[in-house]
């Protein structure tokens, strides 16, 4: 079964400045428990193409930049995770709000 990592939201804005926007540390800061993030979700295999996924996370924890959240969609290609799994993140992993 394959594996998954975060993508790092400020290293794409970064990279991507006028392309790849990201919310602003004010809108981070007001993040509360039940709102809805979105994370680049990238799967982990043994051939060289790797398939991003962006997907909705629902907070139910918070700790300074560290979250814990359940994952609102079903992915479609990533199938080391599903509706209602706990994911942790981080404030750099999180590129919309809901």
């Amino acid at each position: 079964m394959s594996e998954y990592y975060l993508e790092n939201a400020f290293e794409l804005n970064k990279e991507y400045p006028d392309t790849f926007k990201i919310p602003s540390k004010k809108e981070i800061d007001s993040l509360k428990v039940n709102d809805l993030v979105k994370l680049i979700f990238v799967e982990e295999n043994d051939s060289s193409e790797t398939i991003p996924e962006r997907m909705w996370v629902k907070i139910i924890e918070i700790n300074k930049d560290n979250f814990v959240g359940i994952l609102d969609n079903n992915p479609y290609y990533i199938e080391s995770i599903k509706y209602g799994d706990e994911i942790v993140f981080k404030v750099e992993n999180i590129i919309d709000i809901y």
